[in-house]
């Protein structure tokens, strides 16, 4: 859309106020991947494609699971934690006799898996593979 040009000066501070708002809520290792973007509407729609990402959800659920532990908390807590976490992980990974739709499953399973598994100094390789729109099936990265 064309802005006329005595209300692009008004324009361009809105759009500058609104820039600013994404980096409140991008985590600071995310930061450094949307900086070269001009524009809110760039970092609201990477954002979305990489928030939307049931891959990069299921990473979240994953990890939670697999990093959960009783230390700190009651009993109850746990218990509703990892429940809440079943709940999600089923939700991602509904059953299917489907072959097809299994098949998707599996190797985003194994996918996620491998992903969890990384130390900490490949983080960024990580990352990139999580903020893809399309994320690698594991016979392929491996």
């Amino acid at each position: 859309m064309d802005v006329p040009t005595n209300n692009q000066a008004h324009w361009k501070k809105i759009e500058i106020s609104l820039y600013s708002v994404p980096w409140f809520f991008l985590a600071l290792n995310l930061q450094s991947q949307n900086q070269d973007f001009t524009t809110s509407y760039d970092v609201w729609t990477k954002a979305k494609k990489v928030y939307s990402n049931d891959v990069h959800h299921f990473y979240g659920v994953l990890t939670s699971l697999m990093n959960i532990k009783l230390k700190n908390m009651d009993m109850q807590t746990y218990f509703g934690k990892l429940d809440r976490l079943i709940v999600e992980y089923s939700t991602l990974m509904p059953f299917t006799i489907d072959a097809k739709t299994f098949y998707k499953q599996h190797k985003q399973f194994f996918m996620v898996v491998a992903l969890a598994g990384l130390t900490l100094d490949l983080e960024a390789t990580r990352n990139q593979i999580l903020l893809n729109p399309m994320v690698p099936t594991y016979n392929l990265v491996s």
